[in-house]
């Protein structure tokens, strides 16, 4: 039987149960017991081939281009210039949105219909225009060459030459008719942001490096603070028990083996979500124990 054919069985058996249903020719536990069982039937039918696997190297073969990209790469981010979208026609797309990840590389765009507008926001001022393409906002795209985009990204990936190079940038030549440019000093993980004095001494044992005495000045103390990359949403939980929002708030960087810390995702609006859901579960939960303290009152009168 083919998917038409189970289609029309599954709305065929739902109508002549909701006939006997409806005219009370069934008790209501049969009724509940045989509409599960149609319900299942009809998730099977529909599910069966509906999404079927297959090895990873099938959908995501490896070619000359993620071969070239995965040696150069060196853990950095990767940004494919692709300046438009397209519904109706094939995208001319160089790396597809959410395609690097499966070779792994750390790539700037992105397709996620959960994506926080934090993330929209940050790749526009990288930009300078919406990355969103007009056909799916739930899509950010790198969609033009910025100055800004070479401290974002290490490799920059375009389908035609870039005119003007800023310092820094080095052609890698061609591969795959994708031209290919890598820039000598984009901005790391996590720089040095600033230098702190800290007044009491004893705060120098919260940190494991980089604090020292100011010359000349034993009760004052210089700490170096790192800057990180924003990922919003995300928390890092420090093994002193802190919660930083901003990574670089954990300050100084620790000796290998010393401290710990592990990341969280805890948007804001996820704790909403989860806070309105309780609410209404709770809410659900009490009106359900009235209307049974309601009938039994009623059936003891």
């Amino acid at each position: 039987m083919d998917a038409v054919g189970r289609t029309n069985a599954i709305w065929a058996a739902s109508a002549i149960l909701l006939m006997f249903g409806g005219t009370r020719l069934l008790g209501r536990s049969t009724f509940v017991l045989l509409a599960i069982t149609l319900l299942t039937a009809d998730l099977f039918a529909f599910g069966i081939n509906y999404n079927p696997t297959c090895d990873r190297s099938k959908v995501y073969p490896e070619t000359p281009l993620t071969n070239k990209l995965q040696s150069i790469a060196n853990d950095s981010r990767i940004a494919p210039i692709n300046p438009s979208w397209s519904l109706f026609t094939t995208p001319d797309a160089m790396l597809p949105p959410n395609a690097a990840m499966v070779y792994g590389l750390y790539d700037v765009q992105g397709y996620d219909s959960l994506f926080l507008r934090s993330y929209q926001r940050e790749l526009a001022l990288v930009e300078g225009t919406d990355p969103s393409p007009p056909e799916n906002g739930n899509m950010v795209l790198v969609r033009r060459n910025t100055p800004l985009l070479w401290k974002a990204a290490g490799t920059i990936l375009t389908n035609i030459p870039l005119p003007q190079l800023p310092p820094g940038v080095e052609p890698l030549g061609t591969c795959a008719g994708v031209y290919l440019y890598r820039a000598s000093e984009p901005e790391g993980f996590a720089d040095v942001l600033a230098k702190a004095h800290v007044l009491d001494p004893e705060l120098a044992s919260f940190w494991p490096v980089g604090v020292y005495p100011e010359p000349g000045n034993p009760n004052k103390m210089s700490a170096e603070f790192l800057r990180g990359p924003t990922y919003p949403g995300w928390k890092m939980i420090h093994d002193r028990g802190e919660k930083l929002d901003r990574f670089w708030e954990v300050g100084l960087a620790a000796l290998p083996g010393q401290e710990t810390a592990r990341f969280v995702f805890e948007p804001f609006s996820f704790r909403l979500g989860l806070f309105l859901m309780f609410v209404g579960v709770s809410a659900l939960a009490c009106v359900g124990i009235y209307r049974q303290l309601k009938n039994r009152s009623t059936m003891s009168q």
